[in-house]
Formats: structure tokens, C-alpha cells, sequence
């Protein structure tokens, strides 16, 4: 058939056919590999950005491991349920001693084992005025001491014309099972 057409017809033709043939590679291989690359380039983007905030979370984890590690010195019991409890009666003893309170009752409380915790209590017992327990009760609780309130007992009673309190209090800490 095409020995029949004329030079100028199979110009026509051969270039009509380059058309065709450009079009269709256009569209079925070139047009859909593009969209690939740029479905591609997408994610590689989004995985990237994932990328980078797990990375910040991986260095703010380690900063805050590093800074736990240091909390966690303070709370891990290196030594005997006695000695701890020892030390314990000894640090209230010393704030007591500090702000000159007197203590009516010192008692160490039986050692609760749960889990990996174990919690230390003492019961106290002292006579003071309202501003000597805040204080009191204050510097327990501060970063250096560490202690919560587990119980607080108030009475107010009068002697020789002050304002006497008469306070009971159980006091705690927790550390951690070697």
C-alpha cells in the first residue's frame, strides 16, 4: 500500500506516524514515569521530615535521659531498709533541730516493699507555732529533702498565752529496690 502512494503522501504519512508514535510515548511512558518521580519526590520529602523530627526526639530523649540519670542517683536506695531509715530520722531530726522545733514523738514506720519501690515513713510529733511548721514542712518537701506528707494532724492549744500548735505528722520517702 505504500508503494502506491506518492512521495509526498508518504512524507505525510511517515511524519503522521512520528506523531502517533510521539503522542503515544507521551503519554503511556513519558507522562506516567513523571508522575512517578514526582509521587516519589513526595514521599522521599515527607519521609525525610519524619526523619529529622525523629531525630529531635532522639536527642531530646538522650538530653532527658541524661537529666533523669541524675534524679534518679537521688532516688535509688544503695544501702540496708535500716541504714535508709536511720538516715531518714537523722535529716528530720536536723530540719527540726534547724528551725528549733521540738519533737514530742519521732517513731520510724514499717517499710513497704511494692514492686521495685520501697517507701520509708516516719511519724512525728511536735509542738510549734503555725509559722515554724510551714517552714517545716517547706524544707521537707524542697528539692534537697525530698520528703511528701503522707498525714497531717492539727490541734491548736494555748499555753502560757502563745499560740502553741500540736502537730502529727507522718512523713515519706520513696526510693528505689536495688
Amino acid at each position: 500500500m505504500i508503494g502506491y502512494l506518492t512521495k509526498r503522501e508518504q512524507r505525510i504519512l511517515f511524519i503522521c506516524i512520528i506523531m502517533v508514535f510521539i503522542y503515544g510515548a507521551y503519554h503511556w511512558i513519558l507522562r506516567p514515569l513523571h508522575d512517578y518521580r514526582l509521587e516519589l519526590g513526595t514521599k522521599i520529602d515527607s519521609a525525610q521530615k519524619r526523619i529529622y523530627k525523629n531525630l529531635r526526639i532522639i536527642r531530646k530523649s538522650e538530653m532527658m535521659k541524661d537529666q533523669h540519670g541524675k534524679y534518679l542517683a537521688n532516688f535509688k536506695q544503695t544501702v540496708s531498709d535500716e541504714q535508709v531509715m536511720s538516715t531518714l530520722i537523722a535529716e528530720v531530726e536536723g530540719i527540726a533541730g534547724q528551725l528549733s522545733l521540738g519533737i514530742t514523738d519521732l517513731k520510724p514506720q514499717k517499710v513497704k516493699h511494692v514492686g521495685p519501690l520501697n517507701y520509708f515513713s516516719v511519724s512525728l510529733g511536735f509542738n510549734s507555732d503555725s509559722k515554724a511548721l510551714i517552714q517545716f514542712l517547706h524544707t521537707l518537701q524542697d528539692q534537697t529533702h525530698l520528703f511528701y506528707v503522707k498525714e497531717v494532724n492539727i490541734d491548736k492549744t494555748i499555753m502560757k498565752k502563745e499560740n502553741i500548735l500540736k502537730a502529727h505528722l507522718i512523713l515519706s520517702k520513696i526510693f528505689i529496690a536495688p
